[in-house]
């Protein structure tokens, strides 16, 4: 016994609802791995801002600056002296410290003079030197003073005796002066404190800094000169001091101020120091720097507690910095969770809202479809447009215009009993899926007198053996099934071709010229309203019986061509 009309809708439901449901399931789960890889990434982010928080991400400077930093440069500010050359200052870092280097100064004088720069004692000095060379500091300088002792003053850019690089750095390898002895013969010889050939660096007056000599025979007191002295320039010409009550005023100052700040320095200013062997300083400048400390020992103590007091100030100021870091990672973790939150939330309640919106559009008069894929392994041929929407009108009717080389053909399809098929021809006619295709298959038998159409690859003239295999790349299930036993297709119906197997309805659909008995298993689209007789012409004409031996019937001995296929 057929089933009946209400039976197959509440089967089409039933498996409609299956669908719908392991759809909602799959979605579901899929909004669940998204959550958790949106929860993951947020864990991931605050772990990471917490580690940034606590300096995993910030460099050591502590160990690796307290290791490497050989020399201090101090700033000179350079609004307050004009004849400063600012060229910048030299690394402090990964300096040589041990070992000589050999310096050249070529003169116009002939030949050059060479001299050997002891780094082992004086590592600053020898630094500065190469710096200001490899910045040809020196290049085209006078040397701008020789005394009456042959000491040569050089390195003065700007040739006043007060200029000199943008910085300055602190003393070192200073010469000691002995204990004086008990013998009088021997007390009254002057110590040489700076040997013939000694290169020096002096600091004094302010501002006249990294200037060096080339010294000869020096002994303290020869360098101290009365106001008014009179020295030979560059150019071989006696000139006034006019700069010498101002620089001697400011040395007196100077040397008073570093009697109290020595045991604040590093490697010292550059004051004296000598790079060679001694350095060019005064009797009293020596014996000072003598009282205070010129032990190289002491130097050191001295520098490294200045690089200590510096690691302080940085260590403070990393702490602030952590703090700012602090506050600006709790920020923006508490800004990342809250987010993840409201994502994952807001992902989760989709689900009863899409519910919601599907039961309120299949109220409205619409009805949901499933297009499966068609299953490329059977043999078809497959011509891929796209796929109909997944919700379709399910009240009204269309009208199916076929556009023929023999005439026009028009049907009704009732949408309330096929909502999906009556959707699905729509869809292919916008897409021109069989305009200029032609029916392929005619079967002239009693009680069984049907045209067969629609497969998109039945073209051109004649006829293939592939025709009728192809179809569009989706297929979808039955819907309106014959209700009547007795006459089940009547002539004038159209309806929709399958494999025999459900679920397997594509483009294909034959038309009854007559009355039609056969299993109600086929769609009913929909019912000819004009054109019936033009298909009663071509049955009339019979077919050439290539598929009688399977399916049965042939080939339409008279073609029907169409050329275009509407749906309104």
């Amino acid at each position: 016994m057929a089933p009946s009309k209400d039976r197959q809708r509440k089967l089409a439901r039933a498996k409609l609802d299956r669908q719908m449901a392991r759809r909602a399931v799959r979605e579901r789960k899929r909004r669940r791995v998204l959550a958790g890889v949106g929860t993951g990434l947020a864990v991931v982010l605050v772990a990471l801002g917490g580690a940034w928080i606590g300096g995993a991400f910030d460099s050591k400077e502590g160990t690796t600056t307290e290791a490497a930093d050989i020399c201090l440069w101090s700033p000179i500010d350079t609004s307050k002296n004009t004849d400063v050359k600012d060229v910048g200052t030299p690394p402090t870092k990964d300096l040589p410290e041990t070992g000589t280097e050999a310096m050249t100064i070529t003169t116009n004088q002939g030949g050059p003079i060479t001299a050997t720069l002891d780094i082992a004692s004086a590592p600053c000095g020898a630094a500065s030197f190469s710096y200001l060379a490899g910045k040809k500091f020196f290049d085209g300088t006078d040397c701008h003073e020789i005394l009456d002792i042959g000491a040569v003053h050089c390195g003065d850019p700007s040739g006043t005796g007060q200029g000199g690089p943008a910085y300055t750095y602190y003393d070192e390898n200073l010469p000691v002066q002995p204990e004086p002895s008990a013998s009088a013969a021997t007390a009254a010889k002057p110590t040489v404190l700076y040997p013939t050939g000694t290169v020096a660096t002096i600091g004094n007056p302010a501002g006249t800094y990294l200037l060096q000599g080339l010294c000869a025979d020096h002994r303290p007191g020869l360098l101290d000169r009365g106001p008014g002295d009179r020295r030979a320039g560059h150019a071989g010409k006696d000139r006034q001091d006019s700069h010498g009550d101002r620089r001697r005023g400011r040395q007196g100052q100077a040397q008073g101020e570093d009697h109290h700040q020595e045991p604040d320095r590093r490697r010292g200013h550059s004051r004296g120091s000598s790079l060679g062997e001694r350095a060019v300083v005064s009797s009293e400048e020596t014996s000072r720097r003598n009282d205070v400390s010129s032990i190289k020992d002491r130097q050191r103590a001295a520098a490294r507690a200045r690089l200590e007091k510096e690691m302080a100030e940085r260590a403070a100021s990393a702490r602030k910095r952590r703090q700012r870091q602090a506050i600006i990672g709790s920020a923006i973790a508490v800004v990342v969770i809250a987010g993840a939150a409201v994502w994952v939330f807001s992902a989760l309640k989709k689900d009863d809202k899409k519910s919601t919106a599907g039961s309120a559009a299949t109220a409205a008069g619409t009805v949901a479809c499933t297009w499966t894929p068609a299953d490329a392994t059977s043999g078809g041929k497959v011509k891929d447009v796209g796929t109909p929407p997944a919700t379709v009108p399910n009240t009204g009717t269309s009208v199916l215009t076929l556009d023929t080389n023999l005439g026009p053909i028009e049907a009704t399809i009732d949408l309330s009993k096929a909502p999906c098929t009556g959707a699905s021809y729509k869809y292919l006619a916008s897409k021109k899926f069989l305009d200029n295709t032609k029916c392929h298959r005619l079967v002239n038998e009693d009680s069984f007198k049907v045209l067969q159409c629609g497969d998109p690859f039945a073209t051109g003239k004649g006829y293939r053996d592939t025709d009728g295999t192809g179809g569009p790349g989706y297929t979808m299930a039955e819907e309106n099934l014959p209700t009547d036993t007795n006459n089940p297709y009547p002539a004038g119906s159209i309806a929709m071709a399958n494999t025999g197997q459900p679920g397997s309805t594509g483009s294909q659909f034959f038309i009854c010229s007559e009355d039609t008995q056969l299993s109600a298993n086929y769609t009913l689209l929909g019912t000819i309203t004009k054109g019936l007789d033009l298909v009663k012409t071509v049955v009339k004409a019979g077919d050439d019986g290539a598929f009688k031996a399977s399916a049965g019937g042939g080939h339409p001995k008279k073609e029907l061509d169409i050329k275009t296929m509407t749906v309104s």
